[in-house]
């Protein structure tokens, strides 16, 4: 079966779960790296998702931080973040069990294999206890969400993290470049996406100004100029302010 067979073939409806039956087909195709079956396939070279990840997280990951990522899927985030990084400590959740179990075997071999869950977001982030990560990240997830559901997981990411530590969430699509990227996506994905796939949730930039109270915000573009989503897609960065 050929990719875009795979791709297209039985996807249930219902919002975010329905890209979750995508992206568990991915394991199915002719891809091997962790990125594309991720769902960049058009990025062949590691190096330059590398080189993107860690433009993303440099900063804010250090040696020995504790990272979780929502919406982690197979680890193609963690694991660069893994590699550049010492003793750091990882978790994460994902929808799909099939990412989760190509993580636990791929990636996160040294790790508590109880750090990974499988379930949606916000929902799963609720069994998490308060306080528990210097760094929360979802990266290129709430496009596949409703915009109730996105806000919530912000919260709860929130809540998740320590005093001082931060928010990261990447590869938001821009509100302002809407019409550029549906017409991308369609021929990213293909004929199902608009009709058998939701289509993607778009949010501005002044949106994360809500925050200001209660983080320090940041909003900016990726510096990679390789990763050519970059002028249409941004990172969030919340730091959570430390307790009087």
């Amino acid at each position: 079966m050929s990719t875009s067979q795979t791709l297209n073939a039985t996807i249930d409806r219902h919002e975010d779960h329905a890209w979750i039956s995508v992206f568990s087909k991915l394991f199915d195709s002719e891809y091997t790296t962790l990125h594309q079956l991720a769902g960049w396939f058009d990025i062949e070279d590691s190096a330059i998702w590398e080189k993107y990840i860690l433009d993303i997280v440099q900063g804010y990951v250090k040696e020995g931080s504790s990272i979780f990522e929502a919406g982690c899927g197979c680890g193609a985030v963690l694991n660069p973040i893994q590699k550049n990084f010492k003793n750091i400590t990882i978790g994460g959740v994902d929808g799909s069990e099939r990412a989760i179990q190509h993580l636990l075997q791929h990636v996160a071999i040294n790790t508590k294999k109880e750090n990974f869950l499988v379930g949606f977001i916000p929902d799963e982030l609720l069994t998490i206890k308060s306080e528990q990560y210097d760094v929360t990240i979802s990266h290129s997830v709430f496009q596949y969400m409703s915009k109730e559901n996105a806000l919530l997981s912000v919260d709860e990411m929130l809540r998740i993290t320590k005093p001082g530590g931060v928010v990261i969430i990447g590869d938001i699509c821009d509100e302002e470049y809407k019409e550029e990227t549906e017409a991308i996506m369609k021929q990213h994905w293909g004929e199902d996406y608009q009709s058998k796939l939701p289509t993607y949730l778009y949010l501005p930039k002044s949106l994360w100004k809500r925050y200001e109270n209660k983080c320090k915000v940041l909003v900016r573009n990726s510096l990679v100029e390789e990763y050519w989503r970059r002028e249409s897609r941004y990172i969030v960065y919340l730091r959570k302010r430390n307790q009087d």
